[in-house]
């Protein structure tokens, strides 16, 4: 029993330090996109930079653009699962067709309302689509 518990420990640790090491991944990757596209942020202090991102990024505009984009892939992934669930043509009763992919897309992009609240609530608040079988 002491063994399948220092086991469970062991493999909770590992994941812990996989996800903390996918994060750092992603973090470093997104920061060095950034200053790469934007080359003169690399020069302001931790203030400023805070100040940009506030002023540039993390604004209705912002959250209403990163709203859209996160519709959209979420519609694109249903879309791609659709098609691999049900790769007979013939058995479309899963698959999104046309109209539906273009009434998600309709709404995702003719939404006015930005999503409320700021950071991970705001995108969490955003519309989702979703596909009724």
């Amino acid at each position: 029993m002491e063994q399948m518990e220092n086991e469970l420990k062991r493999l909770v640790r590992r994941q812990k330090e996989e996800d903390r090491k996918t994060r750092t991944h992603r973090i470093c990757q997104r920061g060095g996109l950034l200053e790469s596209l934007l080359p003169d942020t690399i020069t302001l202090n931790e203030a400023r930079f805070k100040t940009f991102l506030e002023k540039t990024v993390a604004n209705d505009f912002g959250r209403r653009a990163l709203a859209t984009l996160k519709n959209e892939q979420e519609i694109e992934a249903a879309k791609q699962n659709a098609e691999i669930t049900t790769p007979n043509a013939e058995d479309s009763a899963g698959t999104l067709n046309n109209a539906d992919y273009n009434d998600a897309v309709s709404l995702v992009t003719n939404s006015k309302e930005p999503p409320q609240g700021g950071g991970a609530t705001g995108a969490a608040n955003a519309p989702s689509v979703t596909r009724m079988a």
